[in-house]
């Protein structure tokens, strides 16, 4: 288990010693590590810094404290660019940490949540996808480098926020070859899964092109949608554990039964999520995270709890039916 991820209420800008708060504009993310946990753990912990330090971030959140009208084209053009700059300039300070990390001391302790200490040689082969979400007043921004997914309800169907970047795409196939790599059994080389995300630096070692042309890219898709408060009910940000046995649509129903049964409780929403994926025959990681928008209606009853006794109820009924038959044919 290799994820992390980001809930952040209130997005904000950094302006030297100036916090810019940018009100009613929130932050999602997942990260999908892979080839060890330091990838995922640093991206988590240091996207927001990044982000919030960006240029064109403090710009945007200076058009957004001084207006309260609908965002402008011109605005979002700001957060677009911002986001895209900063999955860049991420994957170069996990560059600089895999080069000079021996040195950082700072790098050195790092600890997770489960306090585990990272050794600067554990990021070396490790590479992590990200998939964010910006939800302001008006749209939801989603940007995407690898083949962790989002997806929003709206109007009772699901409407896809990224896509997924696997090496035997057209156009990634085709940006892996052009930096002298190749794809077999749908992997760069042979070995990676997705063609886009931090980190996985042994596929970005060609000095003659730019970060986003090689074998694997950090540069993100980035897809813009208007909100509706009438029609938007939630968004699920997840990792491919759970689009290996779901797509959108399922994975939308999954969430929206859950909560017609009551549950009001998130984070035993994206428990159930899991074990539906379990039950399904997943075999990956994962990790999912529900956002609420204005038109998520809870309805009435138990919920998970309800959910997992009549689970409990009906694997003891056939226990039991399996055993009173075992019972029979000793008998016999």
């Amino acid at each position: 288990m290799e994820d992390a991820h980001i809930c952040l209420p209130e997005l904000y800008a950094e302006e030297g010693d100036e916090i810019i708060p940018i009100i009613g504009t929130s932050l999602f993310a997942v990260f999908d590590g892979h080839g060890g946990r330091f990838c995922a753990d640093f991206a988590s912990r240091h996207f927001v810094e990044v982000l919030s330090r960006n240029e064109k971030m403090v710009q945007f959140a200076k058009e957004m404290s001084s207006t309260d009208k609908e965002e402008k084209r011109q605005t979002l053009e700001l957060l677009e660019d911002a986001l895209r700059e900063s999955f860049m300039d991420l994957d170069m300070e996990l560059l600089r940490v895999a080069v000079e990390g021996t040195s950082n001391a700072d790098i050195e302790t790092e600890t997770n949540d489960e306090g585990r200490t990272h050794q600067p040689e554990a990021m070396d082969e490790s590479g992590t996808t990200i998939v964010v979400v910006v939800v302001t007043k008006c749209h939801i921004i989603c940007a995407n480098a690898g083949d962790s997914r989002a997806v929003y309800k709206t109007a009772g169907k699901a409407s896809a926020l990224s896509y997924d970047h696997k090496p035997t795409n057209e156009s990634e196939e085709s940006r892996i070859r052009n930096a002298g790599g190749f794809v077999n059994a749908g992997r760069v080389d042979g070995d990676l899964a997705v063609s886009r995300g931090l980190g996985d630096f042994r596929f970005k070692t060609s000095p003659h092109l730019k970060l986003e042309e090689q074998r694997v890219s950090p540069e993100p898709d980035i897809i813009v949608k208007t909100r509706n408060d009438e029609k938007d009910e939630f968004i699920i940000l997840a990792c491919d554990g759970i689009w290996d046995v779901a797509t959108n649509q399922e994975c939308v129903e999954f969430v929206s039964n859950i909560f017609c049964e009551g549950e009001t409780d998130f984070g035993l929403a994206c428990e159930e999520v899991l074990d539906i994926c379990l039950r399904l025959g997943s075999k990956d990681n994962m990790t999912s995270l529900i956002v609420q928008l204005p038109a998520l209606r809870i309805g009435e009853g138990g919920g998970v709890v309800a959910r997992r006794q009549l689970l409990n109820d009906s694997k003891n009924a056939n226990e039991s039916q399996n055993q009173n038959e075992l019972n029979e044919n000793v008998e016999t």
